[in-house]
């Protein structure tokens, strides 16, 4: 989203539906185009998963649910480009996945819904993986992908230090990834997410600290709500798309679960019942990952401090839980899935956790218009950042301070629902970050 192309963004129609196709054995001619018949779609990204879903809704005019025998397992594959002339297309296959619903709106018409997975979800399901692999996690990831996913390219921006050696326990290749991404972190403790994208080709494997380092894709042009110019007309100039249509922020500040999970304060012991060792130690979120973030990255205001106290004493400094977990070491010549070399090593997968339970505890969700953020030459969502500004709840006449801290500046984007009609496209975003912000 280059800002030098926003002067040439000034009058477009929304976006098109160049193609919507069902393919499948069972049909003449092995496919059936329903574009025309197609009224709206809704497609979902999420950086912890590794794949797309979506929501197909079209009016079936034809009997072509009824005469063909949809009945899940149909690829769908969707091409769509905005209107704009400095766009590309960007196409997705799909399988059903199942029928939502369906109604009749007339004697000879009935409107359905059609829940939709990315192919290499819906691929992955098949194989059933009971196999060994050794090496670090981006390899094993890459090795899992030749085997079952067709080869399907993983981009590594970053890389983790870590060597392993596993025997995947009965998962299929999305779930297997996952577990290996989920034991991942960098060696100061960052989790490492995977994901699909709805402009990209392939798989993303990053680091958070990766992400966070990257700049905010708008700096000159936040994203600001005002309601009073709040728009979704097909005319939109700069003010208008970079106007938050509509945000909510609900579930957030839940203190209170990651104190209960052992992700504030707590101690941990790691049990090798090969060796009889009883690898012990004492996690503070204060001392083992807020100081770390607020030295990486100049944070001022974290969303966790240690001001919240009980008698005196900061809550990170209570050892709320005592969690243990049992594994082996020197099972092979290299470590297992649990193995580390010291408890420094231990911790380290504690923090991963704990950073991305953080991370989460401070979002916000925001819909925007989404003509800025399909443009086919780059993913412009999840894992992106983008800036944002919202004003304090005070008259402006009694502060010289304008922004709300907390809603206001560069936040991660963590998911993205594309809402896609032929009226309209906008964007919903989820949205976090680990700073309340020093916005003037």
């Amino acid at each position: 989203m280059s800002e030098a192309n926003l002067s040439a963004i000034e009058a477009v129609d929304s976006i098109e539906f160049k193609s919507i196709v069902i393919e499948s054995d069972k049909m003449e001619n092995n496919s059936i185009d329903i574009t025309d018949m197609t009224v709206d779609i809704q497609i979902f990204e999420h950086i912890d998963k590794p794949y797309l879903t979506a929501l197909l809704a079209f009016a079936d005019t034809n009997d072509l649910v009824s005469s063909t025998n949809l009945s899940g397992g149909e690829k769908v594959t969707i091409t769509l480009q905005l209107t704009r002339p400095d766009t590309i297309e960007v196409s997705k296959t799909f399988y059903i996945d199942n029928i939502v619903g369906s109604s009749k709106s007339n004697e000879n018409s009935e409107f359905f819904i059609f829940h939709l997975v990315e192919d290499i979800a819906y691929i992955a399901s098949l194989n059933n993986i009971n196999k060994s692999y050794s090496g670090n996690p981006e390899k094993i990831i890459r090795n899992i992908s030749k085997n079952f996913l067709g080869n399907k390219e993983i981009l590594v921006p970053s890389k983790s230090d870590q060597n392993m050696k596993v025997i995947i326990p009965n998962l299929n290749a999305i779930e297997a990834m996952s577990w290996i991404k989920n034991r991942t972190c960098t060696s100061d403790g960052y989790p490492f997410y995977l994901y699909s994208t709805i402009a990209d080709d392939y798989l993303t494997f990053i680091d958070l600290k990766t992400m966070l380092q990257e700049g905010s894709m708008n700096p000159n042009h936040p994203y600001t709500y005002s309601k009073s110019s709040a728009s979704t007309g097909s005319t939109i100039s700069t003010k208008n798309r970079r106007t938050i249509i509509q945000y909510k922020s609900s579930d957030n500040e839940d203190l209170l679960s990651l104190i209960r999970k052992g992700l504030i304060g707590a101690e941990y012991r790691f049990i090798d019942p090969t060796k009889n060792d009883n690898n012990k130690f004492t996690f503070d979120i204060q001392t083992d990952v807020i100081k770390k973030i607020k030295g990486d990255f100049n944070i001022k205001s974290p969303v966790y401090d240690e001001v919240y106290k009980h008698d005196g004493k900061s809550f990170n400094k209570y050892q709320s839980r005592s969690i243990s977990m049992i594994g082996s070491t020197q099972a092979y010549s290299m470590k297992s899935y649990m193995q580390s070399d010291s408890n420094v090593y231990y911790k380290s997968n504690i923090i991963n956790k704990s950073m991305d339970q953080l991370l989460k505890k401070n979002s916000i969700d925001i819909t925007v218009n989404g003509t800025d953020l399909l443009g086919g030459d780059s993913n412009y969502t999840i894992g992106r950042k983008l800036t944002t500004r919202f004003l304090r709840n005070m008259a402006p006449e009694d502060t010289d301070y304008f922004f709300d801290n907390k809603k206001s500046g560069d936040f991660l984007i963590f998911s993205a629902k594309h809402n896609i009609s032929r009226e309209s496209y906008t964007v919903s975003l989820s949205c976090v970050k680990l700073d309340n912000g020093d916005v003037k």
